[in-house]
This record gives structure tokens, C-alpha cells and sequence, in this order.
């Protein structure tokens, strides 16, 4: 098992002065940027893929269009990523006839559908090994049934396809289900765990608004979710020990392995960039990593 960060010039900072270690850097799909992070270090991609549309292709959502296999391939190839992630994401606006907070179990089987047939293409190239698919938060325009652990267990159990768990969106979605965090991580695929993904969770409000609105707020983040919850944040004094948690079942058996587990904080471009703290790196990378290295 892996230790990975999001890669950002202040982490490389670090790497190079040799006051945090990990073993690879986590990347967005870009190719120059790849090839700077694996100069110093060996990368793996996290690709901007959504299924869940009914295109009968995943969807990227950077370019925005039915994903290309060969690009896909290529990149995958060149940088040494192990697995294609997708995120299950159906938008609101792709299913006008499903109000936005249905459970009902045609609409639930309606979008099932629609994600098989988007991830189809990605199985038959890859085959489903080799396939991920990631928990999100059920927000931002998605339908809300997409975070129920029903749907989860529905769509590996017919695919074969592995669990991209990020515990922060499990943690935030919980939040939005009226559920405990912990119960409803339990109720998750983790018997299919292939990758897993840990951030801080804030408040985006005080400096890091400040930071946001200061380097533009590119991303509109700071306007539209000014006082929410949101992820990819420094660790806080309530996030360590669900780390702790979800380490004890892994070593446990009581869930599955992963191959990496990778802290999601700092990065390039954006919000991202935007909250990049040298400092916050340079403390917790090395934590995290023991946690996880103690395994």
C-alpha cells in the first residue's frame, strides 16, 4: 500500500529537501505537469471522469465530452497509473423527470442503468480490474440518490469494477443523509476497495476565504459556498481520528487493501493552489504517512 499527496510546487519544495516522504506524487491529467512531478518522483493520474450521464461513454468533465479511449490509453501508459477512476455524478439536468431528492427504486434502477452503459466502453478497453469508481457528495447539481450505499453495491456487484472510497465525501454525504459518518462508511462496497482518498473538511470561511478571494476565486468557490463544509482542506483535530478508524479496519481485514491512499490537500490551478500551505504540509504529510505506514 501507497502513500500519496496531491502534487504542488510546495510539496516538491519538501520532497527535495527531504522533510516529507511518500512514495508518489497524485496528478491531475495533464500531461506537462505529469512529466514536471515525474522528474522528482513516480505519479499516478486522478482523471477527470464522471459516469452516470447515460452517454454511453464516461464523461470528462474538463473537456466536456464523452471521454477518448486512445487519449485515455496513452496517458495511463506514460505515467505508470495503475487504475482508470471514475466518478459516479449523475447531473440533475441529464434526468428532468427525477425530482432531485428521489429515492424511488425505478429512479434509482433508471440511473443504475445509465452508469452501466457509460461505463461499458472503459470495461471492454480495460477491462473492469482495472476500473475504479469514486464516492462524491451528491451536491452541486447531481441527483441525490447517487449516494446511496444501494446504488454503490449495485453497480460493482454487475460490473466487477473496485471502490475508490473517499472518506471526506463519505463523511459529507452522511451529513447531508441525516446519517452517522462512521454507519454510513460501513454501509459502503469496502470489500471492493481498490484506492482511498483523505482530506481535512472546513468551513470555507475566515482565511481561507480570504485566500480564495485574494487569488481571484477562479473557480467560483469562495462566492457560491462561502460559510459550507467543504473538502480538500487541512487536517483538523476531528479529522485524525477517522483517519485512525478507517486505518484499523484495513489493517483489521475488515476492509480491503488498497493500493493508495492518497491525502487530497494542496495542488495547481485555482482553489486548489489557492489554499496551498507550505507549512501544513510540511507537518501533517509526515503524520499521515506514519498512520497509514504503520500498517
Amino acid at each position: 500500500m501507497e502513500f500519496a499527496v496531491n502534487y504542488s510546487p510546495a510539496l516538491a519544495e519538501l520532497v527535495r529537501a527531504g522533510q516529507v516522504g511518500l512514495e508518489r506524487f497524485k496528478c491531475p491529467a495533464w500531461p506537462d505537469l505529469i512529466a514536471e512531478a515525474g522528474a522528482l518522483l513516480p505519479v499516478y493520474v486522478h482523471f477527470p471522469l464522471e459516469v452516470g450521464w447515460g452517454l454511453g461513454s464516461a464523461y470528462h468533465s474538463e473537456r466536456k465530452q464523452a471521454v477518448d479511449l486512445e487519449w485515455l490509453a496513452d496517458l495511463l501508459a506514460a505515467s505508470g497509473t495503475p487504475l482508470v477512476n471514475t466518478h459516479l455524478m449523475p447531473p440533475a439536468a441529464a434526468y428532468p423527470s427525477i425530482p432531485l431528492d428521489s429515492r424511488d427504486p425505478r429512479h434509482i434502477q433508471q440511473v443504475l442503468d445509465a452508469a452501466l452503459c457509460d461505463l461499458e466502453p472503459l470495461i471492454h478497453r480495460f477491462g473492469a480490474q482495472q476500473i475504479t469508481v469514486e464516492n462524491c457528495i451528491g451536491d452541486y447539481g447531481q441527483l441525490r440518490l447517487s449516494v446511496l450505499p444501494e446504488i454503490f453495491h449495485r453497480l460493482l456487484d454487475e460490473t466487477g469494477c473496485g471502490f475508490l472510497f473517499d472518506q471526506s465525501h463519505a463523511r459529507l454525504a452522511a451529513r447531508k443523509l441525516g446519517l452517522d459518518e462512521r454507519a454510513y462508511s460501513l454501509s459502503l462496497p469496502m470489500q471492493r476497495l481498490r484506492e482511498m482518498h483523505i482530506t481535512g473538511l472546513q468551513e470555507i470561511a475566515g482565511q481561507w476565504l480570504e485566500r480564495l478571494l485574494a487569488a481571484g476565486d477562479t473557480d467560483g468557490i469562495g462566492r457560491t459556498m462561502a460559510g459550507q463544509t467543504l473538502d480538500h482542506f487541512p487536517m483538523l483535530p476531528a479529522d485524525w481520528p477517522e483517519l485512525a478508524w478507517a486505518m484499523e479496519n484495513i489493517r483489521s481485514g475488515a476492509w480491503q487493501t488498497p493500493w493508495v491512499i492518497a491525502f487530497e490537500y494542496g495542488g495547481v490551478g485555482g482553489f486548489f493552489q489557492a489554499i496551498t500551505d507550505r507549512e501544513v504540509l510540511r507537518e501533517q504529510v509526515p503524520h499521515m504517512a506514519g498512520l497509514i505506514h504503520k500498517i
